[in-house]
C-alpha cells in the first residue's frame, strides 16, 4: 500500500497516501542494510544482497551482481545493470537508463519474439519464485515443464523444457549444483550453505561466521556449513 506501485490492478492501494508516503520516503536503513528503492519500507541485511533471491518486490537486491546478467534478467543498455526480465516494458522505469522502456512498441509487435514480456502496466509481475502466465496468472514452478498445460495459454510448456537443463558441451555444466528447467531456460540455485554467483550458474559457498555470526564464541567456516567452538573452560551447548 502507498509503494507507488500499482498492487492490486485498479490503484485502489495508491489512493489517499498523502502525508503517508512522504513519511515513507524519509526512511532510511542502517549502515550495514540494504533498502529496497520499490519500497522503502524494506530494509534487508546485506547478507540478503546478491544472494540468488529476490526479496524486494522489484527484485533490485538481486541486480548488477555479476559483469553478465542472469537468464530472467533483462541488461540495461549502460551501466551494466541487470533488471529481472519481466520489468521489461511494463510501464515503469526501472533502468537508470530508461532503456528497458525503449522500443516496446515494436516488441509488441513481434509476435514471434522468445522472450515473455507482461505488457500491461495495470499488474504487476508475479513474485521472483513464481511462475508468470501473463494473464494474472501466477504457477509454483513445480508445476512448470510438467507435461501439463496450467497457464490457459500453455506458456508453461514449451521445447525447452526437455532440454534447458542439458548441457551442449561435455565440459561444462548448466548449472553447479540445482537446475530447474523453464520454457524459457535453465534456473540454476545451490544447495544450502550456497548461493548463486554473478553468472548465474555457479555456486560461492557462504561464509556463514562472517555474515550470520552464529556462535556465541568461536566460528570456523566449512565448505556449505560452520562448526562452533569454544573457549578454554568452556562446554558447547546443543543449540550451538
Amino acid at each position: 500500500i502507498c509503494d507507488g506501485h500499482n498492487d492490486c490492478g485498479d490503484g485502489s492501494d495508491e489512493l489517499d497516501c498523502g502525508s503517508s508516503r512522504s513519511a515513507k520516503l524519509n526512511i532510511s536503513c542502517a549502515e550495514d542494510q540494504f533498502q529496497c528503492t520499490s519500497n522503502l519500507n524494506i530494509c534487508l541485511p546485506l547478507r540478503g544482497r546478491c544472494n540468488g533471491t529476490a526479496e524486494c518486490p522489484r527484485g533490485e537486491d538481486e541486480a548488477n551482481c555479476g559483469d553478465m546478467c542472469g537468464i530472467l534478467e533483462f541488461q540495461c543498455r549502460s551501466g551494466g545493470q541487470c533488471i529481472r526480465r519481466e520489468f521489461r516494458c511494463d510501464g515503469d522505469r526501472d533502468c537508470t537508463d530508461g532503456s528497458d522502456e525503449h522500443a516496446c512498441e515494436e516488441l509488441k509487435r513481434n509476435h514471434n519474439q522468445t522472450e515473455i514480456h507482461p505488457w500491461s502496466s495495470a499488474r504487476r509481475s508475479c513474485r521472483a519464485h513464481l511462475f508468470d502466465c501473463q494473464d494474472g496468472e501466477c504457477l509454483d514452478m513445480s508445476r512448470v515443464c510438467n507435461n501439463f498445460a496450467d497457464c490457459a495459454s500453455g506458456i508453461d510448456e514449451g521445447p525447452q523444457c526437455a532440454t534447458a537443463c542439458k548441457s551442449s558441451s561435455s565440459n561444462r555444466q548448466v548449472c553447479q549444483h540445482k537446475c530447474r528447467a523453464t520454457p524459457t531456460g535453465a534456473v540454476c540455485s545451490c544447495f544450502d550453505g550456497f548461493r548463486l554467483d554473478g553468472d548465474q550458474r555457479s555456486c560461492a559457498d557462504i561464509d556463514e561466521c562472517q555474515e550470520q555470526q552464529p556462535c556465541a564464541q568461536l566460528c570456523e567456516n566449512t565448505l556449505g556449513s560452520y562448526q562452533c567452538q569454544c573457549h578454554a573452560d568452556f562446554m558447547l551447548r546443543q543449540d550451538r
